[in-house]
């Protein structure tokens, strides 16, 4: 039997949970929590433990390099069937109604995309930081601006190019774009009901390695600049900006997310000035 959903998890040295993410959508189809037909793809970027996983799964790629997210993203469209498009990030734990609720919401043949909602996973206080993971209880008009509980339908995905692989932040918002751009007329919404359970980082230690790995992932991506991506995403802020978008988030969970950040940006900072003392 075809499959209705391609499930596209990319993942780097991260055995661990992504072995739990492939478990328990395993578990839901024992179950019968998922009684959809689905096909599981793993690309792996480094480092998950093929040995156990790979039986589990409908296709295994060892990309053999780091292809990064979304050149991975891209290589697991390239090697599935389905005519839709999940996208799950690989640390996340994915609440298996959603398949279900996929397929009803998608027989909607003018929906070309969706997102959807982040709860915590372990660390509330960290996720006070993105007033992207919870924007309430409605569907609403929105952009793929969390590119790790995504669906997209595959012909719209393949007919604008899939996602680009020299954008290092934002890659949603810039795919958004060119789907706008390509299909005026097309729908992506943000659909609280879809819901993963993710953090954005799990501890003070891991806020500061993420800060030096996303400038060091700047400073890389600005070699390989690509000035039209760069275009569309200015235009996709700008067409984010115009949207009523409902911020989930209570006054002092929005004052933790403004300390956090402030730290946040202050590594980021300290990188950037180490880095000019050495050169």
């Amino acid at each position: 039997m075809t499959p209705s959903i391609s499930v596209i998890i990319v993942t780097y040295e991260r055995p661990l949970e992504v072995s739990r993410l492939v478990n328990g959508i395993k578990v839901a189809q024992a179950e019968g929590v998922i009684t959809d037909e689905i096909e599981i793809c793993i690309v792996n970027n480094g480092a998950a433990p093929k040995s156990t996983l790979e039986a589990q799964v409908d296709v295994w790629l060892d990309s053999g390099s780091n292809l990064g997210a979304s050149g991975g993203r891209n290589a697991g469209v390239a090697a599935t069937h389905a005519p839709l498009l999940l996208f799950l990030d690989d640390d996340a734990v994915f609440e298996a109604s959603g398949i279900s609720y996929i397929n009803t919401v998608f027989q909607d043949q003018s929906l070309s995309a969706i997102r959807g909602r982040v709860i915590p996973l372990e660390h509330p206080l960290f996720n006070c930081v993105s007033h992207m993971y919870n924007q309430g209880q409605h569907v609403i008009p929105d952009l793929l601006t969390l590119e790790g509980v995504t669906v997209i339908r595959r012909e719209i995905y393949e007919a604008v190019g899939g996602y680009c692989v020299d954008q290092f932040a934002g890659e949603g918002m810039e795919l958004s774009e060119r789907i706008l751009q390509r299909f005026p007329q097309a729908r992506i919404e943000y659909h609280p009901n879809l819901v993963i359970a993710h953090d954005y980082v799990s501890s003070w230690k891991e806020l500061w390695k993420k800060a030096q790995r996303n400038y060091k992932g700047k400073e890389t991506y600005r070699v390989h600049e690509n000035p039209q991506a760069a275009q569309n995403l200015i235009a996709a802020k700008k067409r984010y900006r115009s949207y009523s978008i409902p911020d989930g988030r209570s006054r002092a969970q929005r004052t933790i997310a403004y300390l956090i950040m402030l730290l946040y940006k202050l590594s980021v900072g300290w990188f950037r000035f180490k880095n000019l003392l050495l050169h």
